[in-house]
């Protein structure tokens, strides 16, 4: 049955692709807000830069801090111990 149906639904997708998208016009409010969002990003991510906190787990209380770290060395070992090109995730997944 989807055999039959192959056609038809190509035809929609060819369809549907060739009709262009069309940009919606932004209010000068909305781009203004955008623009103080990425400002404000921007300068918190400077802000982590300087205080050596890039990474989010950088921020957490000391104890706190070594637990994460502890958990990425752990993923970090698991990791490493590949075989045959398959990795074995935390969690019980397999990952290709």
């Amino acid at each position: 049955m989807a055999a039959k149906n192959m056609p038809l639904m190509l035809c929609v997708v060819a369809t549907l692709a060739a009709i262009p998208a069309r940009a919606a016009e932004l209010k000068p409010e909305t781009a203004a807000f955008f623009d103080r969002y990425i400002r404000a990003v921007e300068a918190r991510m400077d802000d982590d830069i300087r205080d050596n906190q890039f990474l989010v787990v950088d921020r957490l209380s000391e104890s706190r801090r070594e637990q994460a770290y502890a958990q990425l060395k752990l993923v970090t070992s698991l990791s490493k111990s590949c075989t045959l090109g398959k990795m074995i995730a935390p969690f019980g997944f397999r990952m290709p």
